[in-house]
């Protein structure tokens, strides 16, 4: 099905739908576990989504592949992802993801203090 959505976005030239496409297949590829394919599939949306000026997927790819990122140990690189994110979702207003990302950028020991 996904295959067939991006076949479709690409032929009639949609390239924002691409770049969706793309980013929801990196999503489904991260749940099923296969993280090498995810991060493909979510660089080619960023590069999409990059081309079309596609602010709000730019930055759900960026989430997702900092998730991606901290899962192999590489904290640093999720970080910058998530504060990418984060900045793009504050400057479209959807505070939901930038609270989100607020938790994401919170050091656990940090929210225990907080509380």
């Amino acid at each position: 099905m996904i295959d067939k959505a991006l076949e479709l976005n690409e032929r009639i030239g949609r390239r924002k739908g691409v770049a969706r496409v793309f980013n929801l297949r990196g999503v489904l590829q991260q749940a099923r576990g296969d993280s090498q394919q995810a991060e493909q599939s979510l660089l080619r949306s960023i590069e999409v989504a990059r081309e079309v000026g596609d602010r709000v997927c730019m930055a759900n790819a960026y989430q997702a592949l900092g998730v991606i990122f901290k899962s192999r140990g590489e904290s640093s690189a999720a970080t910058i992802l998530w504060r990418d994110a984060r900045q793009i979702f504050d400057k479209v207003g959807i505070t939901q993801r930038v609270c989100e990302l607020d938790n994401l950028l919170t050091p656990p020991n940090k929210v225990a203090e907080a509380s």
